[in-house]
């Protein structure tokens, strides 16, 4: 055994690409002292392909399950535990995730306790992605653990388990011939067994629901295949019970409910001599009497004839005696004082136009836990009231309404309102990706190293066309260059960083009007690393407005003084300033063609032919005897367009 370590056993059947997330989850984790077992129990996917990029990381192993045992996830963990050298252990299902302190917090609670043989914590639900769902796994009750189990409340997911050896020895092995409901066994042994055990700690798993797409266990667990051992589990808790003395009138009641429902499933899955064997159990252990057996077996019979003759009846036996579906597993909610994960920031200056739309993008995130911090930063054109409008909608909105401060006072004034771990900025006339936060969320998880994460964008004028798609790279290293250099390469309204790493550098510096977000990106990577996704996360609209000569050169000028002062920092010389404030045009004419020219051949180069004819049309409206303009319109009226180049860089 070695101290400290954790052992994580995971078996796997057909669950490569959730596996993956799963396996990330265990990467990311704060606490580095980890052991991942992955039992193959026969996948037929592409898992055993997915699993070869994991085994770079030396704590991990890959085994395949012994070919002399009958197969199965606790055929697996029993394979697991005889491998497992850590001084805790814990069974993950291959489909759930850890949040990133789920062990640190674990270990930490488990040194205070040492008289502990296991730690329970709760867990959160998801369908998709960790925070879509807002319920917690259970509750906790004042009624017994044990008698929860019994009338199938069950307090806490498999996950949420952490045990030390010495309680994997009082329990004993996982029951191999159990298709389903293993867990409620294994648990309720290591209870009637004596483990000291407590609950305590934040939630800090997620559970994945079953979903009709998956073949998942729970999915299985009414066929006959599954049921007929259920007998077998409750006869076996029925004796430790009776042994140890703990057989209460009401824990009989309760287990005559466990076998009223195994033999009506079983009835419903088309095994109706099961169904009897099962019943049959009931009285062989003293359970009812003659009358309750008797009833009941009349029940199953011939319930469709006698179903509602038989009822009065059945509703007199002992409260218990069927199990009811419980009012807080799967169904409480989480406590919203807890933090949010991320926080969404976004400063709104009038843009009303185009606000709805950009809010309904965030607002429909396939990651759930969230919080969208909106400073109206003295908006006059109407944007105020579309924001009230969505704050009074949505209680995940905290809207803040002042006199007009400015950009980058305003982007402060988010941060330290936020509670997220992570911080995604967003603007008001941009779309996100239905998947954005969920994508940089998990990748933030995988590289706690990583302060800063960007990525790939689509640019689109004020009509929704594509024109163009920017790549940056995705490399710390070229990243820090390309900052170092005044080019900007993380765009500002896609951008999520790590909260405490934006404390810690003091913020936004308010002395920057503009360029603020390039020397908030070099002081970030001094603290840490950057990087980009290669995915498109972000639909970045480039209005038709003029932006003023004075303040396209303030831009230049602050864009130069934040790398100048950044070199000094860093003890950089002799290093040349490439930094320009692009394609954006002024308020002369030559320079608005340019920007529908460098527009129309975007859009050409994209494949985008009828965006790029318009933008030619356009330009030769305005300067009808330019040459560039004519060749912009009749090239994409005579030529097919191109195939998509990778895109802008």
């Amino acid at each position: 055994m070695r101290r400290g370590v954790v052992s994580i056993i995971i078996p796997t059947y057909n669950r490569g690409p959730l596996l993956d997330e799963t396996l990330a989850s265990i990467v990311a984790q704060t606490y580095p002292h980890w052991e991942a077992i992955v039992i193959e129990d026969g996948s037929t996917d592409d898992t055993a392909m997915r699993m070869q990029r994991w085994l770079t990381d030396t704590r991990i192993q890959y085994i395949p399950r012994d070919p002399a045992t009958p197969g199965g996830g606790c055929a697996a963990r029993n394979q697991g535990i005889a491998i497992a050298r850590g001084e805790w252990i814990i069974f993950l299902d291959a489909d759930d995730i850890l949040s990133p302190q789920c062990l640190q917090q674990r270990t930490d609670i488990l040194r205070q306790r040492p008289e502990l043989d296991f730690l329970v914590t709760n867990g959160f639900v998801f369908k998709q992605s960790p925070g879509d769902t807002p319920l917690l796994w259970n509750a906790d009750t004042n009624e017994p653990d044990i008698d929860r189990y019994l009338r199938k409340d069950i307090p806490w997911q498999t996950t949420g388990a952490t045990l030390t050896q010495n309680a994997i020895k009082k329990i004993g092995a996982w029951d191999e011939l159990a298709r389903s409901g293993q867990d409620w066994d294994y648990y309720l042994r290591a209870i009637i067994n004596g483990c000291n055990y407590a609950r305590a700690g934040a939630p800090d798993f997620y559970w994945r629901a079953p979903d009709e797409s998956r073949d998942s266990i729970g999915g299985q667990s009414r066929s006959a295949e599954h049921l007929k051992h259920r007998k077998v589990m409750i006869e076996r808790i029925h004796n430790l019970l009776r042994d140890r003395k703990m057989l209460t009138l009401r824990r009989k009641t309760l287990l005559v409910g466990q076998l009223t429902l195994v033999a009506k499933q079983l009835v419903h899955a088309g095994d109706r001599t099961a169904a009897m064997e099962t019943w049959q159990t009931a009285k062989r252990l003293g359970l009812v009497t003659n009358k309750q057996y008797l009833e009941y077996r009349l029940y199953l019979r011939f319930r469709h004839r006698l179903g509602d003759r038989l009822k009065p009846r059945l509703d007199q036996w002992p409260s218990g005696s069927f199990i009811t579906m419980s009012g807080t597993h799967t169904r409480t909610p989480v406590d919203r004082d807890d933090k949010p994960e991320v926080s969404v920031v976004m400063a709104v200056y009038n843009g009303k136009d185009y606000l709805r739309r950009s809010i309904d993008t965030i607002l429909a995130q396939s990651f759930g836990d969230f919080e969208f911090i909106i400073i109206d930063d003295g908006s006059t054109d109407g944007a105020t009231d579309i924001l009230r409008e969505y704050a009074a909608g949505d209680p995940r909105i905290k809207l803040v309404i002042r006199p007009n401060k400015g950009l980058t006072a305003s982007l402060n004034e988010g941060l330290h309102l936020a509670c997220g771990t992570y911080i995604a900025r967003f603007d008001g006339d941009d779309l996100a990706d239905p998947q954005r936060l969920y994508k940089q969320v998990m990748f933030m998880r995988q590289h706690p190293q990583v302060v800063l994460l960007g990525g790939a964008h689509e640019f689109i004028d004020q009509h929704d066309r594509l024109l163009t798609i920017l790549r940056p790279p995705t490399d710390n290293a070229n990243l820090q260059e390309q900052c170092l250099d005044g080019t900007t390469p993380i765009c500002h309204p896609l951008a999520m960083y790590r909260r405490d790493a934006a404390l810690k550098i003091g913020g936004y510096d308010e002395s920057y009007l503009v360029a603020q977000d390039l020397d908030f990106w070099l002081r970030l990577g001094e603290v840490g690393e950057l990087a980009c996704l290669p995915d498109v996360i972000l639909k970045y609209r480039l209005h038709d407005k003029s932006v003023s000569e004075k303040k396209q050169a303030m831009q230049v000028a602050n864009m130069k003084r934040a790398c100048e002062t950044a070199w000094v920092r860093r003890g950089i010389t002799d290093r040349q300033f490439k930094g320009a404030a692009g394609w954006r045009a002024q308020d002369d004419a030559d320079t608005k063609l340019r920007q529908t020219l460098k527009f129309g051949w975007w859009a050409w180069n994209s494949g985008q032919r009828a965006t790029a004819r318009s933008y030619g049309w356009a330009a030769v409206k305005s300067a009808p005897t330019k040459l560039a303009a004519w060749k912009l319109l009749l090239i994409p009226m005579l030529k097919a367009a191109p195939k998509p180049a990778g895109g802008a860089s």
